[in-house]
């Protein structure tokens, strides 16, 4: 991921480590129910942030992503298409290693041919968590396409498409959410500078009335129109709140080492979650009624540490490429595509 370091740069990073702190936290949830520990309230608080957390995420992806517009072909597909199929292939296999551990944990009896098929299609049926590495190719490939599109059309376009993401019934993971958020990354990408000055008039008392407004907007929503078109147009506010929250943890020095990381984070955090998971549901014990208050918090950061710790102990040996591309690939007859 980029390094950044400027103050103009520092809520960035903070947002960045919001989003991806919900994103791991909304995993726990999801693979920690099965075994009873998550306290109810928990699954509200899941439902309330789908109109902040993958928003924000894309949005923020798209703020860096401005110089791969006009960029040649030939870099585009080898410097940021190419990388993430990449990643997405290998930790599509390293899932599919360690997904057995968690179906087992849900009582899912799959079959073996069952998983591999799953596998196999990974590259059109996107399935867990890398369905927004595969996004991000679509994203990158489509912007590129259409960069001499004027902006304003190219922000209807995706409007009127994620709405029908909205609309449609969930199929596929990845089927479903790259049209919902495709707008959020065009958005990052095209209104970025208007998105900075956004940022500084919510340092103020702004910030909080985004974010009370944004809250009691997201409890009236969930409670009346969950997974409708509804919650898209709530995920503008939601991405304002976003920001407000971001200008207030970019005071926490912590916060940045997580928002510089953020892809090593999403690529491992499943796996780590699904291991421990499966290691509580081993040894059987009796669910006290404050594990399931603090459990899915607990393993959300021992989800995160983990992933940051893999990072560092694979970045000075062979196994760093599960985090980064070999640089064969890019001797490949692919990466001579594009060249002008």
């Amino acid at each position: 991921m980029t390094r950044i370091t400027t103050s103009r740069y520092a809520w960035v990073d903070a947002a960045r480590a919001f989003a991806i702190v919900l994103v791991v936290l909304d995993h726990s949830l999801n693979w920690l129910t099965p075994v009873g520990l998550t306290a109810p309230w928990w699954h509200d608080m899941k439902h309330l942030f789908t109109s902040m957390r993958m928003p924000l995420l894309f949005t923020v992806s798209g703020i860096f992503a401005i110089k791969w517009v006009a960029a040649p072909w030939h870099s585009l597909l080898t410097k940021k298409v190419q990388f993430f199929i990449w990643i997405f292939l290998i930790w599509a296999a390293i899932g599919a290693l360690v997904l057995p551990l968690g179906e087992a944990v849900q009582g899912n009896d799959r079959t073996l041919i069952s998983r591999i098929g799953v596998f196999v299609l990974a590259p059109v049926r996107p399935t867990g968590e890398l369905w927004f590495i595969w996004a991000l190719v679509l994203y990158f490939i489509a912007v590129r396409l259409m960069c001499r599109v004027p902006i304003a059309v190219q922000l209807v376009l995706a409007s009127v498409i994620g709405v029908v993401g909205w609309v449609l019934p969930v199929i596929n993971v990845g089927w479903s959410g790259a049209p919902k958020y495709f707008f959020f990354f065009l958005v990052g990408i095209y209104l970025r500078e208007k998105i900075f000055r956004l940022q500084g008039q919510l340092a103020g008392p702004w910030g909080a009335v985004a974010f009370g407004s944004w809250a009691v907007l997201a409890v009236v929503v969930w409670r009346v129109a969950n997974n409708s078109p509804w919650v898209g147009l709530l995920s503008v506010l939601g991405v304002v709140a976003g920001i407000a929250i971001a200008g207030q943890l970019a005071r926490v020095p912590m916060i940045h080492q997580v928002g510089q990381s953020t892809l090593p984070i999403y690529l491992a955090h499943t796996p780590i979650i699904i291991l421990v998971v499966w290691a509580l549901w081993k040894l059987n014990f009796e669910v006290i009624d404050w594990m399931p208050v603090i459990f899915p918090f607990g393993v959300a950061i021992i989800a995160i540490a983990g992933s940051l710790g893999l990072e560092r102990v694979v970045r000075n040996s062979p196994f760093k490429y599960i985090f980064e591309m070999p640089p064969v690939l890019g001797r490949l007859p692919f990466g001579s595509i594009g060249r002008s």
